[in-house]
Parts: C-alpha cells; structure tokens; sequence
C-alpha cells in the first residue's frame, strides 16, 4: 500500500473543514440580514449567492475526501477550484489586496499536490511518478 504524504493529509483534512465551515455559515450565519448584507456588497443577488456558497461547499468536501483516497484527478480539481476562486475574489470582491495572503497560500498548497512525493502517491497503482506526466 502506498503511504500517504503528511502534507496531502493536511490539506485534504483543511478541504474537508473548509468545506463543512462554508455550509455551516451558508445555512446559519447568511440567512440573517448582516451576513446577507456583507455579501450584496459584491453586487450578487442573494440566490446567485448560495448557489455558488454550496457549490463551493461542495467541491471542497467532495476534493478532500476524495484526495484522501488517492485520487489523481483531485490534484487537478483543487487547482481549477483555487484558480476560478481567486479569479472570481479579484473581479467581485472589494479590497483586492487581500487576496495576496490567498494567493501565496494556494502557491503552497499547489506545491505540496505536485512535488514528487505527492506525485508517487497519486500515480495510478504500478506507475511511478516519472510516468504519470504530471503537471510538474
């Protein structure tokens, strides 16, 4: 059996409670008119709103545990995920300079999904990282 990376470990368990937090607050924090009214700032209407927020929810739940499984496709999945979020935070959200803490955590995240150790775990059962034509 091949052995799991710590870093996969962390980040996989951080997508998975990223995941339960943002349903958390989608169902308990936004229905209430302050968390509703922070996010009308964005110009989203409301419905738009939670659908994108459990959307979100989602694919963090669905990548992380997946990722814990071994999944190939979930590297690539958090990557698209990260790359449309930070795309959608700078065009709808106010105060673009707080994205740069975002952006260098996902440089990190998106380091330790593909160094070589990251990629022997991933690598379909038999092939070793050098034939899995990873992204790095």
């Amino acid at each position: 059996m091949r052995r799991r990376p710590l870093s996969i470990t962390i980040i996989a368990w951080t997508l998975i409670v990223i995941g339960l937090n943002i349903a958390f607050l989608t169902l308990l924090v936004m229905p209430t008119t302050p968390g509703l009214k922070e996010y009308t700032l964005a110009n989203l209407p409301p419905e738009l709103f939670y659908i994108l927020a459990f959307a979100s929810a989602g694919i963090s739940l669905f990548s992380g545990m997946f990722m814990l499984g071994g999944a190939n496709w979930t590297r690539y999945m958090c990557l698209a995920y990260g790359a449309v979020f930070l795309a959608w935070s700078f065009v709808a959200l106010p105060g673009n300079g707080l994205l740069i803490p975002e952006m260098g955590v996902f440089a990190i995240i998106l380091f330790f999904l593909f160094k070589p150790g990251a990629r022997d775990f991933f690598a379909p059962r038999g092939m070793t990282a050098t034939q899995d034509h990873g992204i790095f």
